[in-house]
């Protein structure tokens, strides 16, 4: 009995982080999910399952509510410094600023205060997932027909290429964190080269540009704190022939929109 109210309870809480990163995963993916269905509702739907899901598990996992200072203090700090932003918007065009930029801050500030109260560890590794699948299909699709633009509504390269570099940089992090089991390292050889045919099919070379420079430094970062010395060796060796292939590779591929 005691066992099933266990599995039961787990289960809760596994639907709970998986409904909960999702959510997360939309709000942050809005522009890229934009360019199959533009509408205002996704930002609402967004933003209230953030919330609802994120009240309902806080509400429900019987935690003690205890006032973090150092998460109170940074709080303060963001909401100061929109309501800053916000303030000097108004005052430079009071007569332009409408509804929808209001909900748009708003919007910004409510997100926000949501991750920093209701996020857990646990979610991080479900919102990998949901990244790293839907960045490969906006990879894909670019590579093998290309995803028409709506340029009135700010749609443009970047509207892909952001979303399809940020994978590549969680791929790059999955791969090499020591805590990813290797069945999953292994599983990243299927998003990795669809990621960048469908980068190097844009006409834009900042996403390029910035999905290469990130995982670079990370890289270097983490050679230079290993400890071992033959084994730094190798992987800097290694490092360095895969990065001129890289480059290499996108040089010939972006030298025709020169």
């Amino acid at each position: 009995m005691l066992s099933i109210k266990k599995n039961e309870r787990i289960n809760k809480h596994l639907i709970l982080s998986i409904l909960f990163s999702f959510f997360v995963f939309l709000s942050i993916n809005l522009p890229s999910v934009k360019l199959l269905y533009s509408s205002v509702l996704l930002n609402v739907i967004a933003l209230s399952g953030l919330l609802v899901v994120g009240t309902f598990r806080w509400a429900v996992s019987n935690k003690k509510y205890t006032i973090d200072y150092r998460l109170l203090r940074f709080s303060l700090f963001f909401l100061s410094f929109w309501l800053i932003l916000f303030t000097v918007t108004w005052f430079k065009r009071p007569l332009n600023f409408n509804i929808t930029e209001l909900f748009q801050y708003i919007s910004v500030i409510v997100f926000t205060l949501s991750l920093l109260l209701f996020l857990n560890k646990a979610d991080l590794k479900y919102m990998a997932g949901f990244q790293i699948v839907w960045g490969t299909s906006i990879a894909t699709a670019e590579w093998l027909v290309g995803i028409p633009k709506v340029f009135k509504l700010g749609q443009n390269y970047l509207t892909s290429g952001v979303v399809i570099a940020a994978t590549i940089m969680i791929v790059f992090g999955v791969v090499f964190s020591k805590k990813t089991p290797l069945f999953a390292k292994l599983l990243m050889v299927i998003p990795f080269p669809l990621l960048f045919l469908g980068l190097t099919s844009l006409s834009g070379r900042a996403p390029i540009l910035l999905s290469i420079f990130v995982p670079s430094v990370v890289f270097l970062l983490t050679i230079f704190f290993e400890k071992n010395l033959r084994k730094k060796l190798v992987i800097l060796v290694g490092f360095i022939i895969l990065l001129v292939i890289a480059f290499n590779i996108l040089i010939n591929s972006l030298s025709q929109y020169t």
